[in-house]
């Protein structure tokens, strides 16, 4: 998500060999440059959909005594959505 060539080179050669339904989830972008870089990428294949960032901000939380994440659903996997 961050390595925005690879991203391109990636899904050239996946939508070389798969013509299905495809779709790509995005990590969080802070500058309007990277949304830019990623549109125009994503824009040259045919995507089913595109899922955004979630579980920023008030989803990241740190014990800063032992540098450890305090929410941890799923047992650490994912974000603080679903159960």
């Amino acid at each position: 998500g961050y390595d925005f060539d690879m991203v391109e080179k990636i899904l050239t050669r996946v939508f070389t060999v798969y013509r299905g339904p495809l779709g790509v989830k995005l990590p969080p972008y802070f500058d309007i440059v990277h949304f830019d870089q990623m549109a125009f990428i994503l824009n040259q294949f045919p995507l089913a959909f595109v899922n955004s960032v979630n579980s920023v901000g008030n989803g990241l939380a740190i014990d800063v005594a032992t540098e450890q994440v305090v929410i941890k659903p799923k047992h650490g996997f994912g974000g603080i959505g679903g159960e």
